[in-house]
């Protein structure tokens, strides 16, 4: 014969389990079980504008610090090691990569906070427009260094602080 509930399936009497819990062991149960449920499906969707342009790309850089750069799209190798550029070596890597001055994406970390992130932008925006690229678009990439789908930091074509039309009436 069991000594408890939970070493067999069968309490003393014979009687099955939830036979044997009490009202109240019933209801813990029970809500421990609707818990587990109901928190798969308490996280909100991520309404961020989303990156689905990479074919349009012409240029793909990597930041992590303005000392370490690396350009992904073209794959800018020398001796098979992706070579590291700085912000001083740019143009020479795209002049040497002869890029297209169209679209620019500059891929940046999860590290900064929201007033280093706007620097940075910013910075990039800067830096690329003196190049001669007519379009640069700041993202968050995937975990597997995609850039289609990734999360807009900004986009020069959509930013809020160009100079907006005026309207004549």
């Amino acid at each position: 014969m069991a000594t408890g509930w939970l070493e067999s399936s069968v309490c003393e009497d014979g009687s099955r389990i939830m036979k044997c819990l009490t009202w109240f062991e019933r209801a813990a149960l029970l809500s421990i079980v609707c818990l587990i449920l109901s928190s798969c499906q308490s996280s909100q969707p991520d309404n961020r504008p989303r990156f689905h342009e990479e074919a349009s790309a012409d240029v793909v850089l990597q930041f992590s610090r303005w000392d370490y750069i690396f350009m992904i799209r073209h794959d800018y190798r020398e001796d098979g090691f992706q070579y590291q550029l700085n912000r001083e070596t740019l143009g020479q890597a795209f002049d040497r990569m002869q890029v297209q001055r169209g679209m620019a994406v500059v891929m940046i970390g999860w590290l900064y906070d929201e007033n280093q992130m706007a620097g940075l932008v910013a910075e990039w925006n800067l830096i690329l427009k003196s190049h001669g690229f007519r379009r640069v678009v700041c993202v968050h990439p995937t975990g597997d260094k995609m850039i289609d789908g990734a999360v807009i930091i900004d986009d020069s074509n959509q930013s809020v602080d160009r100079p907006k039309e005026t309207v004549k009436l």
